[in-house]
């Protein structure tokens, strides 16, 4: 990656004057902004409505981590190897973009109207199920649909990236990426969030209709470039095409142990839905978390161009380690939340400390994370390795959502309610401190392979 300023205004066949570089820039930061407010709703509003509902831990961490995770694990490697090879008047990107949008749209608006079909489905059953029971059905149903048709958009999405951006401009593109979608997270927490305990389903709607129409427009206003035909094989079903290339991809002892760092901090976030319901459950008001947030998404978004130039000067490895060594140390800080010191008017503090650290680490470590894969992972075959890497993830968020709900819900039988929200900050930091060795002798092995 190179961020000359004489460099060519070029990717591949395409060619871009000053404006249509600008153009490029403006759709694909905007169709990010859609795309980021409205997948924070879902982690957001998400877990907090299952939690209004009365659903178990278990309930939240398999609908929100492990099932998702689960159609991550068998739709990721597919549909990423299938775009790498896709030739089309459209590209090889825009078709997986633009197809599964309307489905994610009509999904969203399935979860915003779980009520009402509820109501309609209890009534059709003549009550023989209960009305909790049908509501909760509904929206595993209607999430795990949307979920279905939005693993299709992220699977392929940032692979446009790499395909559509000079190199040239790679750097500031992407410190501009990390803004506009810290800006998308701080919109909705400043905006949205004070209000998802009264409007969770209009929040659903809104941000459903602002994708439709905000990322379709994106992808119709792009232009992909045209590609060299891609390597004959000589597999012939899909399964066994997208095993033998897989395979390639975990010959190396580093590319094994940087896809299982991957793999490990996913496996750290299925600790965050938990954390979101912990802040509202210690004493914190709907309104003053998202004020929480979104400080801290403006401070974390005024550090992302800083960041990149970070990783312009030191490489994106170092600056992922601190990162994560940061975004680790965080959750220290919930803790005094639930001693005497941390009681009454100290909480919002706190909470606000521990937020912004949090945010800070993950910042630093996200705005490394995708010039890191752009670092290590060939070009030509970016959306083979990104699905490789896609795979471990997938399996890791699997396992954590079922271990976050599980011990949640064993702490919770234990020591109570407010009890059990403690554990989310330190299973956070256990997670957190196993990746950031795994981090450390990825780098190991990656120097080794250079020298």
């Amino acid at each position: 990656m190179t961020s000359s300023e004489s460099g060519p205004l070029t990717r591949g066949s395409l060619i871009y004057s000053k404006r249509g570089l600008i153009s490029l820039f403006f759709w694909i930061l905007w169709g990010d902004f859609c795309l980021q407010f409205m997948g924070t709703v879902v982690q957001s509003v998400l877990p907090l409505m299952m939690a209004q509902w009365k659903a178990p831990a278990i309930f939240i961490g398999l609908f929100v981590t492990t099932i998702p995770a689960f159609l991550n694990f068998v739709i990721t490697p597919l549909v990423s190897i299938w775009s790498d090879r896709h030739r089309g008047k459209w590209g090889r990107r825009i078709p997986f973009l633009l197809i599964p949008t309307p489905f994610v749209v009509l999904f969203l608006l399935g979860i915003a109207g779980t009520e009402r079909l509820a109501h309609g489905l209890h009534a059709l059953v003549g009550g023989a199920w209960s009305f909790e029971g049908c509501r909760l059905g509904i929206l595993g149903v209607m999430v795990v649909a949307f979920q279905v048709a939005n693993m299709v958009v992220s699977s392929v999405y940032y692979y446009l990236f790499n395909d559509v951006v000079p190199e040239s401009r790679m750097g500031r593109f992407l410190g501009l990426f990390r803004i506009v979608s810290i800006a998308a997270g701080a919109a909705f927490q400043f905006f949205a969030f004070p209000h998802a305990d009264h409007y969770a389903a209009e929040i659903f709607g809104w941000s459903a209709l602002l994708y439709g129409v905000g990322f379709g427009l994106m992808c119709l206003k792009i232009r992909e470039g045209t590609y060299p035909e891609p390597e004959q094989l000589k597999e012939k079903h899909p399964f066994h095409i997208a095993f033998n290339l897989l395979r390639q991809c975990f010959a190396t002892k580093f590319f094994r142990t940087y896809a299982i760092f991957n793999g490990a901090f996913n496996f750290s976030m299925a600790w965050n839905p938990f954390i979101q319901v912990m802040l509202v459950n210690v004493g914190l008001s709907y309104k003053h978390v998202g004020i929480l947030m979104g400080i801290s998404s403006c401070v974390s978004a005024a550090i992302s161009y800083p960041a990149g130039i970070l990783v312009d000067r030191f490489r994106p490895f170092r600056v992922a380690i601190w990162g994560i060594s940061l975004f680790a140390l965080s959750q220290l800080l919930y803790l005094p939340v639930f001693s005497s010191i941390g009681g009454g008017q100290n909480t919002i503090w706190i909470i606000g400390a521990a937020i912004l650290t949090s945010s800070l680490g993950l910042s630093v470590f996200q705005g490394a994370a995708m010039p890191l894969h752009m670092y290590v992972f060939p070009a030509e075959k970016y959306g083979q390795f990104c699905g490789s890497v896609g795979m471990i993830n997938a399996l890791a968020s699997m396992l954590g959502g079922v271990a976050a709900g599980g011990l949640t819900l064993m702490v919770q039988k234990l020591f109570g309610e407010r009890g059990s929200w403690l554990f989310a900050p330190v299973g956070m930091l256990l997670s957190l401190s196993l990746c950031l060795g795994l981090l450390l002798h990825s780098h190991r092995l990656w120097r080794g392979q250079k020298a």
